[in-house]
Order: structure tokens, then sequence, then C-alpha cells
């Protein structure tokens, strides 16, 4: 099943989407600790989180720029169609739970999918 971790300091709305979600199948999860947002995305280890953008303490473009900085930073390119270059700059920690995902994404039915972006 699919995680969704909500951080939303409204706890209503919070709430209403973590019911309607739910309908879906998927696992969902509202954080209530503002200021521990990245606990909880170790803890959770998330599909996908939905930010609130006006937040206490730090507001859901920190904790976005916080997230990412946990992931993979990538160069790449496509040769052709069929072929890309693909130079990475790793962030990922051997046996984090982000390197987690990578490793066991059949496991879990997960894909690991690639855009790439042409300039």
């Amino acid at each position: 099943m699919q995680k969704i971790m909500i951080v939303e300091d409204d706890s209503k709305i919070a709430e209403q989407l973590k019911i309607h979600i739910e309908k879906y199948g998927y696992d969902v999860t509202c954080v209530i600790d503002f200021e521990h947002v990245m606990n909880a995305f170790y803890d959770i280890n998330p599909d996908l989180v939905l930010l609130d953008i006006n937040l206490p303490s730090f507001d859901g473009y920190y904790w976005c720029r916080q997230i990412r900085k946990e992931s993979t930073l990538y160069d790449d390119y496509a040769i052709n169609e069929r072929l890309f270059h693909w130079q990475t700059q790793s962030r990922v920690a051997e046996g984090s739970k982000i390197a987690e995902r990578y490793i066991h994404h059949k496991k879990r039915n997960h894909q690991i999918a690639l855009f790439v972006r042409e300039y």
C-alpha cells in the first residue's frame, strides 16, 4: 500500500484530506509535530508528501527543501529515445530509508521513473 504524509496545521483540513484519500486505498498519516517534520518523514517513509505552505515554525517551502536534500540529484540527458546518460551525484547514504526505497523497489511493487529535461 502506498503511503502519503500530510503536513497541514488545520486539523479539520488534514482530517478531511485523510478521510478522502483513504477511500482510494492509500495509507495516510497526518503530521502534527511541525518542528520535527523530517523525523516523521524518516519514520513514515512516504511515497508522497502533501505540504501546507503556511505552517508554524518553518513553512512548507522549508520542509520541501529539507526533504529534497535527502534525495538524489541527477545530471542526466537523453542520448536517444532508448538510451540516456546517467551521472549521479548521490546524497543518499547506504542504509538510509531513502536508499532502502531504491534497493527494495521491486519487492514493494514500486517502479523507478526517470525524468530527463532536455536543454
